[in-house]
């Protein structure tokens, strides 16, 4: 397994910031991906992944991404991948048609952190989009400090959560979840 560690970065790019493929983990500590934009036509505005990758957050930022011709504007995540959002990181003012936070399909995304201020401008799933088998985990750190899935848009629905196909779970627990506004 190849491993891509950063630690105290910043990423300002006007293109996709990572593009993760094949047996790869990424462990991103107190860094911001920013200002990512998938090329037209794709899919991952600022984080594009498939197969058996694994994401993983850390006191992190993921925000601006633009998928404007496709899905997942902070990340794509598809073909089993799995995405780890600890408490501290956010992912925050990214936009795609569908899944403006996170899209993923068949993928594994357990959220401990925060997505909110994401929007899905012709789809569902301003905060998350999750179908074809994905599981998705929300858990907040504690009884008075919920995790926040907040202010997310979708022109469609789901502006929140948006599940889809068979096989497609999602729990949560000790979470707040409001503010959200779908068509």
């Amino acid at each position: 397994r190849e491993n891509l560690l950063a630690q105290q970065t910043s990423l300002d790019l006007a293109k996709r910031a990572l593009r993760l493929a094949g047996n790869v983990q990424a462990i991103l500590i107190d860094t911001i991906l920013t200002d990512g934009q998938a090329p037209l036509g794709e899919d991952g505005g600022n984080v594009w992944m498939s197969g058996d990758v694994t994401l993983v957050l850390i006191d992190s930022e993921i925000s601006l991404g633009t998928a404007s011709e496709g899905y997942g504007g902070g990340v794509y995540c598809e073909d089993g991948g799995s995405v780890f959002v600890d408490i501290g990181s956010v992912l925050q003012a990214n936009e795609s048609l569908g899944g403006g936070g996170i899209y993923g399909n068949n993928c594994t995304l357990e959220i401990r952190g925060r997505i909110h201020d994401n929007s899905a401008s012709a789809a569902h799933g301003g905060g998350i989009y999750a179908g074809g088998g994905s599981s998705v985990s929300l858990f907040g750190p504690g009884i008075d400090d919920f995790y926040v899935l907040s202010s997310n848009l979708a022109d469609w629905g789901g502006a929140g959560v948006y599940l889809a196909g068979a096989g497609t779970t999602a729990i949560a627990r000790n979470v707040w979840i409001g503010g959200n506004v779908a068509n």
